[in-house]
């Protein structure tokens, strides 16, 4: 018995070392907006942790679908003829595998837009902009800061057939929160929610929209507070689209803490990436689609998707933007989606199982002690400059 535990030591040792050095050269991979000596300590930290991240371009293994190899690389795209734009010439395929962003994008994380009042959108993107959500009626104190929100970007949500706002399960229950936002005919009710439903809403809503033009589709607690400036660079370099990746926002207390009239920004300030890492989900979303793409009205797959995605370019820029899905009500939101997508929808249901997973023992309002120790954060809104 000692021989053996003296034979398996050394590759253990070994095994432990390598595991770690990944873990170290692959957490935010190469083009965040961060200094040197931040990405190092959040290198060091993430030697710690128990989930390896994914990577684009990895083969995921084992229960917790870490990264083990590198795919091979795709073949060549082929050349665009002269009739098609740079990027409708590429033919190359999405992964199976859930990743940290197809496309190869390169994430960039800036405090700028999220640690602020919303920033207008330029007038040009304004008048070509339109709106999708489909949102609950049971956290209207959430509800009330994303309309606030979006309306001081500069969503029309005034005019009849900018915006359609789909409302589950009752309209009523939530009405003087539309009634000051929206026009009446913007407001859909829906009795019930499913993401198949959602993806058929917006879908149906993308072909009465015009060519030429840009959809937003937020889900309730995703607020694209990228800076103006970056996503008018964005819609030339994508050819109309711009990708986001979450940045998830936590209290300070590390609570899921009830939702006040004070500023998001202010009441969740830590900013954390905990939608991959910690809760195994999908933390890339368009901020802005082109209302046409390749000669039809643009379709989407799934919230994260768009159909014919793949044919877009490569390494494209991911820009950080707030996802509030830690509050109060979070927990009550949580068991029941994940009672709606265990029937369903199995990969969602991992994340609302992983969302529950790390509460605390004791009080399921306030994340674990393991949470905080694994989580990597960014620098936090409430002190500049000092790691969240």
């Amino acid at each position: 018995m000692n021989l053996l535990y003296l034979f398996l030591l050394p590759r253990a040792a070994a095994n432990g070392i390598k595991h770690a050095k990944y873990q170290a050269d692959n957490l935010l991979g190469d083009g965040t907006y961060l200094d040197a000596e931040r990405q190092q300590q959040l290198m060091r930290k993430n030697q710690r942790k128990k989930y390896p991240v994914q990577l684009p371009g990895c083969v995921t293994v084992g229960s917790d679908r870490h990264c083990r190899k590198e795919a091979k690389a795709p073949a060549a795209p082929a050349k665009p003829t002269s009739r098609q734009k740079p990027w409708q010439g590429r033919q190359n395929h999405l992964t199976p595998t859930k990743q940290k962003h197809d496309l190869n994008a390169t994430l960039v994380f800036t405090k700028e837009g999220n640690c602020n009042p919303p920033e207008r959108f330029n007038k040009t993107l304004t008048s070509k902009l339109y709106f999708f959500a489909y949102v609950t009626s049971r956290n209207p104190e959430l509800l009330k800061h994303f309309l606030a929100f979006y309306a001081a970007r500069g969503i029309r949500f005034k005019e009849p057939g900018r915006a359609r706002v789909v409302v589950s399960p009752s309209v009523s229950d939530v009405k003087p929160i539309l009634d000051t936002y929206i026009h009446r005919d913007n407001v859909v009710e829906a009795a019930s929610y499913t993401s198949d439903l959602k993806r058929a809403a917006v879908n149906a809503y993308l072909k009465t929209l015009p060519k030429n033009k840009y959809l937003m589709y937020p889900d309730l607690d995703e607020f694209f507070d990228v800076p103006s400036p970056m996503l008018d660079a964005a819609l030339v370099t994508g050819g109309g689209f711009v990708l986001g990746t979450m940045v998830d926002r936590i209290a300070e207390t590390w609570r899921l803490a009830a939702i006040t009239n004070e500023p998001l920004w202010h009441q969740f300030p830590r900013r954390c990436l905990a939608t991959l890492e910690m809760l195994k989900g999908q933390p890339r979303k368009w901020i802005l689609v082109p209302t046409s793409f390749m000669g039809k009205p643009t379709q989407y797959a799934s919230s994260h998707y768009v159909e014919g995605e793949e044919a877009l370019p490569r390494g494209l820029k991911a820009y950080g933007f707030s996802h509030y899905r830690f509050g109060a009500k979070s927990l009550d939101l949580t068991k029941a989606k994940l009672g709606l997508y265990e029937q369903n929808n199995a990969g969602s249901a991992k994340v609302y199982n992983f969302m529950l997973r790390w509460l605390d023992k004791g009080d399921d309002h306030l994340l674990s002690k393991r949470f905080r120790r694994f989580v990597t954060c960014l620098d936090s809104c409430s002190a500049p400059g000092v790691p969240g």
